[in-house]
């Protein structure tokens, strides 16, 4: 809160406007979402909100003002957009028997993403400048396209494959599709499982032969 000139306590009061809003938000949201799914039209909006609101404080003026305020509450809003959708999302389009392993992986990437980039913010921000704090909110911005565009992606797949995530989560169809996809997983772990039991048997056949040519010749030999 520095770029904006605020006094330490006023800044910690106004950031704490954060989690606060998101407490408030996400179990409404949660709501609204279970009952309207659009999963990827939400994901994609709240990434419109993370670069609107990035760039707009990127030209607010470097004093304290209501619009900052406006700011931190819409961040708080675009991080409980996020939130409510991302994990349903995964448990949705990735089928049962893989559900810990996506979840596990997503959270590892978004604890590293969290540990390194308030690093580097704090890295660039040593001069304590507007230039800096501006350089800090252009990298967010891009963050912000990436999600963006990767949310556009993931709209499109999900209308080409069965609208999972565009349905409400209680739909029969997600359901119906959540279920193949579980089979067919499944049905191919078992193919894998039944290759790698056939390599072992004929590991174990191989084996075995070799070792009766082996006592063949040793009986040839005493004769």
């Amino acid at each position: 809160m520095q770029r904006f000139k605020y006094a330490y306590i006023d800044a910690k009061n106004l950031v704490t406007l954060i989690p606060i809003t998101t407490i408030i938000l996400i179990p409404i949201v949660s709501a609204v979402v279970l009952k309207v799914g659009k999963k990827g039209i939400i994901l994609t909006l709240s990434s419109m909100i993370s670069f609107g609101v990035y760039t707009y404080m990127q030209y607010l003026p470097a004093e304290p003002s209501h619009k900052v305020t406006a700011c931190i509450i819409l961040t708080a809003l675009f991080f409980s957009l996020y939130s409510t959708t991302i994990w349903s999302s995964m448990t949705l389009v990735i089928p049962q028997q893989g559900t810990s392993v996506a979840l596990g992986l997503a959270t590892t990437i978004q604890n590293v993403l969290m540990t390194g980039l308030p690093l580097l913010f704090g890295y660039i921000n040593q001069p304590r400048t507007v230039k800096a704090y501006n350089t800090s909110l252009l990298i967010l911005r891009a963050l912000g396209i990436g999600a963006f565009i990767s949310g556009i992606v993931v709209t499109i797949v999900d209308f080409k494959t069965g609208k999972r995530l565009h349905l409400p989560e209680n739909d029969e169809k997600v359901l119906e599709a959540k279920s193949r996809a579980s089979e067919a997983f499944r049905r191919t772990t078992n193919v894998f499982s039944l290759g790698n039991e056939d390599r072992k048997s004929m590991q174990y056949g191989s084996v075995s032969s070799q070792r009766e040519n082996f006592i063949g010749e040793d009986d040839a030999d005493m004769d």
